[in-house]
């Protein structure tokens, strides 16, 4: 369906407005698009560096075991079958008598899981239920290899593989490793949408404030969303509210990013708290790296709010100094001290403004609430915002920090080649 769509620069032009910037919002609905398509699609808007990660052989053969059944199904009756996960609730359908149900067997650390076709069988005389399982799947975790059996318990090998329904799964299973939904996407639209230097409007995620000065990445992914290939009337979009530059404007966004930038340190704190309260040596310099680096992003990015922002920049500015020192001494084997990482309440904000020289070093209030388990997160685990880094501050950053091992970790991280915007400030 072609849609006419009006471009960001095309409103300014015709109300000669001065914008400050986009409340951005999306919605994503009813997409099915090829590995392939997407990397395209991508790459045309500049968003190659965004392409996710194809679906796990796990996903993938869930979602073909569902193809496949209904598709059976519907090929001998001319019904398709529900098929329903371990989580599935339906009790509304009073005339079902059978329901296929998909149920997994799996153990951590092992190579291999299985999952099984259950036939759930109502039993309306004797108000009772009977199971059956009519098909076993067992699915090498990292080669995705597949081999398939009707027997309902036992060692599954190639001896007793049923080679036909094998042969009937596989090409479901290779059309949907390489097949995106609108649920792969969410974290794709997000870091895209992130990477504008946005903050986000709401605790919760979902609505952004973006730059004027990102006016054309957001016609791009305007536009990316928009091409993505559908399978209903319903359309994915990217909505982008204009929001002029007038003093009572500045004032009311000025508020609502400082809200944000709490809610990112709150964030933040929160997740340095489960390093600290590991045993002292036992983070990967590498993990603490990466959150470094997050924390030199964001305080560039407050930077860049600094005419917006006015004096409560360096109360913020304050609470990212704090978790970089607090960083710093965990990756060094030392005992942090035991109390969470603290950050400002909106009051205290406030107070900062009105009195900048009240003489705090650090922001000392923070909403409590019970510590998370502690966890130990991979060197993989690199947040959007890292990514974000041009390679220079890596260099400037291993410099810096006193610790050899985090110097190392830091100069050996892959980053994207994105760099922040060179506008010193975003509004005037």
């Amino acid at each position: 369906m072609n849609r006419h769509t009006i471009t960001l620069s095309q409103i300014e032009n015709q109300t000669g407005a001065d914008f400050l910037g986009y409340v951005v919002n999306w919605r994503l609905m009813n997409i099915r698009v090829q590995e392939a398509d997407l990397k395209a699609a991508l790459e045309r808007a500049g968003f190659s560096n965004h392409l996710p990660a194809p679906p796990s052989p796990r996903k993938a053969l869930r979602r073909a075991l569902e193809a496949w059944i209904s598709a059976r199904t519907q090929q001998r009756t001319g019904i398709a079958q529900t098929v329903r996960n371990s989580s599935s609730t339906n009790d509304d359908d009073e005339n079902q008598k059978e329901t296929t149900l998909i149920r997994v067997i799996n153990k951590a650390g092992a190579e291999h899981l299985v999952f099984g076709i259950v036939s759930e069988n109502v039993d309306f005389n004797k108000l009772g239920l009977s199971y059956g399982t009519q098909l076993r799947i067992l699915l090498h975790k990292k080669t995705g290899e597949i081999l398939c059996t009707t027997d309902a318990a036992g060692v599954i090998s190639a001896q007793n593989e049923s080679t036909q329904v094998t042969n009937e799964l596989i090409p479901y299973f290779n059309e949907f490793r390489h097949l995106f939904f609108t649920e792969d996407l969410s974290k794709m639209v997000h870091g895209i949408v992130t990477s504008m230097n946005a903050v986000s409007l709401r605790k919760e995620g979902g609505i952004y404030f973006v730059p004027n000065a990102e006016r054309q990445q957001i016609e791009l992914a305007k536009e990316l969303i928009a091409s993505l290939p559908t399978t209903a009337e319903e359309q994915p979009y990217l909505f982008a509210l204009p929001v002029t530059n007038t003093e009572i404007a500045k004032a009311d966004v000025a508020l609502a990013i400082h809200y944000g930038f709490l809610d990112e340190l709150r964030t933040m704190a929160s997740d340095l708290d489960r390093f600290a309260q590991a045993e002292p040596g036992t983070v990967k310099p590498e993990t603490i790296a990466n959150r470094l680096l997050q924390y030199k992003y964001v305080k560039e990015k407050v930077g860049m709010y600094a005419t917006l922002l006015s004096m409560q920049q360096d109360n913020i500015v304050k609470g990212l100094e704090a978790l970089t020192s607090k960083a710093q001494t965990i990756v060094l084997g030392k005992s942090p001290s035991s109390s969470q990482t603290s950050v400002p309440t909106s009051s205290q904000s406030n107070q900062a403004t009105a009195e900048p020289d009240s003489g705090k070093s650090e922001i000392d209030s923070f909403n409590q609430s019970d510590p998370a388990e502690p966890q130990i997160m991979e060197a993989s685990d690199v947040s959007p915002e890292a990514h974000l880094l041009p390679l220079t501050h890596i260099a400037s950053d291993a410099s810096s920090h006193t610790s050899p091992q985090l110097a190392q970790a830091l100069n050996s991280l892959q980053h994207s080649a994105t760099a922040l915007p060179t506008t010193p400030m975003l509004f005037s």
